[in-house]
């Protein structure tokens, strides 16, 4: 009797099961998918999520929206996130005739393991392909002969663009950077080819001097300078290239040492520049790290041209106690990979303080690098002698970006103070921010290529003072 309770025959669904092992056992053996067959399939599966957005699919002709559908398994699933957790379940898998275990139990025979290891082994064995390293020789020359031809082109470029023009005039402008202008590579405005008497390297040259440094290369301006090597190769005298200056970030983060050399090398081979001026300064001269890689730039640059490349490094100095941490670190980190210093020039400006009481410029900047010898002295174990021939100054003449006015008097007592100590490097910032056109220049703050600059010499004065002293 029953009572509504559902009872199970189970000689029935034990004959089930009897018949149902005996057709298995009557199908051929199928070889088990593989591993590269499964992800295939799934890949074709991995297709339609790729499509999404392009092609609808749609799992069956009753479904209400559209969907994702796996025909492996009969299932629609809404979005792609939880159609692609399916293709990684475990049900999945099993229908498609994956088993994981499977495939890393593989039988291998002994013979097998010996003759993949002794594959391997001869792979060892075989020498390995030297690779031909260009002479470096003829690597530059070959850079110098691209550069060459694309100078030539662009000649013969702007030889047209002059033949086509109206007014050859304004042919000659055309492209001038104003960059360009303020570093001096290029002439100046009509008014300001007027004013001032020195705006290229040309006008340089006739002025007498035979050394000068062009600033600043940073990591935007290396196309730039290259534009400059007509100009620089023409110079009768020595160009040193600056590098940094106050807001100039060089190296980069995004290159390696050898590739930052690599560069570099070949832009100074073009160029002919008799050598590098490392100028750090402001918020580069704290991060030591990318003070670290210059010095291993640098020193593979030194390598690269011998130790006699001039190299020289620039750092700021402090109204009280010259030299601050960051530029002793600096020193001590082109010591230690071995950078050979041609000069350590301190920069004798912008001090951002009022000037004592019965002093001047002239004293307190003496008083600075006496300090500066000190510390040489003491960093680089060598005498004072040494530190003053290894000493550079350099002064801001005219008006500071503080504001203050260091004088012709003050630069006279300096020089005066440089002789007697044979200070090794006399330098001065900058050739075309101090120059008057007349006495009522020297007597007001004048505003030219570089701001709040102001001329306070006349007929570069400042510079025929360092003649006269050093001759």
């Amino acid at each position: 009797m029953s009572y509504g309770r559902r009872t199970w025959d189970e000689a029935e669904y034990a004959e089930r099961a009897r018949v149902s092992q005996e057709r298995r056992k009557e199908q051929p053996v199928v070889e088990k998918a593989t591993v590269r067959g499964f992800f295939e399939a799934r890949r074709e599966q991995l297709d339609k999520v790729d499509k999404f957005n392009r092609v609808t699919f749609v799992g069956s002709m009753n479904a209400k929206e559209a969907s994702f559908f796996c025909d492996v398994c009969n299932r629609r699933f809404k979005d792609d996130l939880k159609f692609v957790e399916h293709l990684n379940s475990k049900e999945h898998l099993v229908n498609s005739g994956f088993s994981h275990e499977s495939e890393l139990q593989r039988d291998v025979t002994l013979d097998q393991v010996k003759q993949r290891l002794a594959q391997l082994k001869s792979k060892l064995d075989q020498p390995r392909e030297a690779e031909q390293e260009e002479d470096f020789a003829a690597g530059v020359e070959k850079l110098r002969h691209k550069h060459e031809l694309e100078q030539e082109k662009k000649r013969a470029k702007k030889r047209k663009r002059k033949a086509n023009s109206a007014d050859p005039a304004d042919a000659d402008d055309t492209g001038q950077d104003e960059m360009k202008k303020m570093m001096g590579f290029a002439n100046f405005n009509k008014d300001e080819a007027k004013e001032f008497h020195v705006s290229n390297l040309a006008d340089v040259s006739r002025a007498g001097l035979s050394w000068v440094t062009l600033a600043f290369l940073t990591n935007n301006r290396f196309d730039e300078i290259e534009d400059w090597i007509e100009d620089v190769r023409q110079f009768p005298g020595n160009v040193i290239l600056s590098i940094g200056g106050a807001t100039g970030e060089y190296p980069s983060d995004h290159h390696s040492v050898e590739r930052e050399a690599e560069r570099l090398i070949g832009l100074v081979s073009k160029a002919g520049f008799k050598g590098l001026d490392l100028d750090i300064e402001g918020e580069v001269l704290k991060k030591h790290a990318k003070v670290e890689k210059l010095a291993k730039i640098v020193h593979d640059v030194q390598t690269c041209f011998g130790r006699d490349f001039h190299v020289s490094l620039t750092l700021p100095v402090e109204f009280e106690g010259a030299l601050n941490e960051d530029a002793v670190l600096a020193i001590q980190t082109m010591k230690r990979h071995r950078v050979s210093l041609k000069f350590i020039n301190g920069m004798i400006m912008d001090y951002y303080t009022k000037l004592p009481p019965q002093s001047t410029w002239g004293r307190e900047n003496i008083r600075i690098l006496t300090e500066m010898n000190r510390q040489l002295c003491s960093i680089l174990r060598i005498s004072e002698p040494e530190a003053w021939k290894l000493t550079g100054l350099c002064p801001m003449i005219g008006y500071n970006d503080d504001h203050t006015v260091f004088t012709l008097d003050d630069w006279n007592a300096v020089l005066e103070f440089a002789r007697a100590m044979n200070v090794g490097l006399v330098t001065y910032w900058a050739i075309n921010r101090d120059q008057a056109t007349s006495k009522r220049d020297l007597l007001r703050l004048k505003k030219n290529v570089y701001a709040f600059s102001n001329a306070q010499t006349q007929h570069l004065d400042y510079c025929h003072l360092v003649q006269r002293h050093f001759g």
